[in-house]
Formats: C-alpha cells, sequence, structure tokens
C-alpha cells in the first residue's frame, strides 16, 4: 500500500471521485489537474506513487511519464486511460518497458 499519492487527470469530476475512493482507504492523496502541475508537485513533494491520466491536452501522459522517470526514476506509476486508435497505441507500446502498470478508464469522452 502506498502512503503518498498523486492523481493526475484533467477530468475533474474523475479526479475527484479517485481522490476520494483513495483516501477512504487511508492513503494521502494529492490532486494535479495537468501533466505540468504533476511533474512541478513531484519536483518539490514526496509522493510514493502517481497515478496518471495519459490523454492529456497540452503535455499528454506519455511525455509526462518520460520526465517524471527521468527525475524520479525510483516512484511507482500507474497509467489509466481510454485507449483507442492507432496513434495511441503505438505511444503506448514505444513506452511499454517503463510501464509498471496501466488501470484502463471506464468513463466515455
Amino acid at each position: 500500500m502506498f502512503a503518498k499519492v498523486l492523481i493526475v487527470d484533467d477530468e475533474k469530476d474523475f479526479l475527484d471521485i479517485m481522490a476520494e475512493r483513495i483516501a477512504t482507504r487511508g492513503v494521502d492523496v494529492s490532486t494535479a489537474s495537468s501533466a505540468e502541475d504533476a511533474l512541478k508537485m513531484v519536483r518539490t513533494g514526496s509522493y510514493d506513487a502517481v497515478i496518471m491520466d495519459l490523454m492529456m491536452p497540452e503535455m499528454d501522459g506519455f511525455k509526462a511519464l518520460k520526465l517524471l522517470k527521468e527525475s524520479r526514476p525510483d516512484i511507482s506509476v500507474r497509467r489509466m486511460t481510454d485507449i483507442s486508435g492507432r496513434d495511441s497505441l503505438s505511444s503506448f507500446n514505444a513506452l511499454k518497458p517503463s510501464i509498471s502498470g496501466i488501470i484502463k478508464s471506464m468513463m466515455t469522452a
């Protein structure tokens, strides 16, 4: 079990639900609504794990994952997304060696 988790998603309603559900398990939860904010928080804070949406505007989770792992290779990262389409799958496969888990979001656009 992780003691301190950062959840990153650009969909506020989903972010709030995830944070609430995880917090009920006694986990200290922080949230970020963009990859840029998450990277700043990870650089200045102490997190055991990050749960990150892969498909976000401005900087997607794929790029954020790469930058996050460069600055904090020890941090556990779990991705969540609704992957569809060849471009998304190609990006996912390119990062597969560094992926330690994936949560597929059941949310629809």
